[in-house]
């Protein structure tokens, strides 16, 4: 072990590349897996290279955006990337945006996964603190520092925001995110109505059932919950609302949605078709 980590750093040191790894980190190797168990530094092999190791430049989305819509404040926009297992890698790009926004949160809040649900257990009532409580239990979903592609979607959220001249920390915005699959290409779309919630999600179900015709598959969906910092409910947990898990089901019906995550920019919580059916809803 000794001759692995002075080898891993001379190779850091000979390259110029520092390997950027945060506390509780864990590399995966799956875009579409749960939390990954292997903790150790590993190098992905990648096409034409023997291997790479993971650094904040990997974690970037390769292909320029494609806007759908841009009218008022709802905003719909794709890429197409190639299916790399970096995107599951729980790494930072490179975004000033972001790391302003963590580094705000961080100071205002305890940042850990648990702790933020502990806190809002106090704040929200009904279903929606039912689920908090099943996610704290560890009865629905499984969570998990956020990942690469996550943190790529909340970087395109926290930037929009510094265009406009505002902060996702003064003025807190939601994105929605679906990822489709295929013949190993991803499309991955992110939707915000610059609001703090999403509510209407007509023009981005509109386009993903327009590409189910065309043979793409649903893998995931993908939004961030916010923190409040200037309310006396600053909330910031991964629980899912119960309004989530509605939509969820919905989607798994029309879209045939096999899993979600919900992230904050720290941690994520994963979710399955069968968590779906176990997290609570408002009755109807």
């Amino acid at each position: 072990m000794r001759a692995v980590l002075i080898w891993t750093l001379w190779l850091l040191l000979w390259s110029g590349s520092p390997l950027v790894l945060e506390a509780g980190m864990i590399p995966g190797t799956d875009p579409l897996a749960h939390s990954p168990t292997n903790s150790q530094v590993q190098a992905v092999p990648r096409a034409g290279h023997d291997s790479e190791f993971l650094t904040r430049d990997s974690c970037r989305f390769t292909s320029p955006s494609q806007v759908i819509t841009d009218e008022d404040s709802t905003f719909l926009q794709f890429w197409i990337e190639e299916d790399r297992p970096v995107f599951a890698h729980p790494m930072l790009p490179r975004s000033a945006s972001l790391d302003l926004f963590r580094q705000a949160i961080s100071q205002q809040f305890d940042t850990d996964a648990r702790a933020i649900l502990q806190t809002q257990l106090e704040q929200v009532e009904g279903p929606d603190r039912m689920n908090v409580e099943l996610v704290l239990a560890g009865e629905a979903g499984v969570l998990r520092p956020r990942s690469c592609l996550e943190a790529l979607l909340l970087a395109a959220q926290t930037d929009r925001a510094e265009m406009q001249g505002s902060s996702m920390f003064d003025e807190p915005t939601e994105f929605f995110s679906y990822v489709l699959e295929r013949d190993g290409e991803l499309k991955i779309y992110h939707y915000t109505v610059d609001q703090p919630g999403i509510g209407r999600v007509d023009p981005i179900h509109d386009a993903v059932r327009a590409d189910l015709a065309e043979g793409w598959r649903v893998v995931k969906n993908i939004h961030n919950h916010n923190f409040f910092p200037h309310s006396t409910q600053p909330l910031g947990g991964v629980a899912p609302s119960a309004t989530d898990v509605q939509a969820f089901r919905g989607a798994v019906e029309s879209l045939a949605l096999p899993r979600a995550s919900i992230t904050n920019g720290f941690h994520s919580l994963d979710m399955t078709a069968d968590d779906f059916r176990i997290l609570a809803v408002w009755d109807p």
